[in-house]
């Protein structure tokens, strides 16, 4: 969310960068906690869970490359 607010109040190149680095560590620190948050709390369930919000997750990025990539 940081890295959402950095993009939007920055007007320079350094700004950006520092925004995609944020945006980055956020995704390297969160990606794998899910998972085994789920897996931890699932019981039964946590296979279905964990494959349920990792395809969102990914399907969310795959939407995201495609529309920007169309509109810019």
């Amino acid at each position: 969310m940081a890295a959402y607010i950095v993009i939007l109040g920055t007007q320079n190149y350094t700004g950006m960068i520092f925004a995609m680095v944020l945006a980055t560590l956020g995704e390297m620190l969160i990606a794998p906690a899910v998972p085994a948050f789920l897996s931890d709390h699932g019981g039964l369930g946590a296979p279905f869970y964990i494959g349920l919000c990792v395809g969102d997750w990914r399907s969310r990025t795959g939407a995201g490359t495609l529309y920007h990539g169309k509109t810019v």
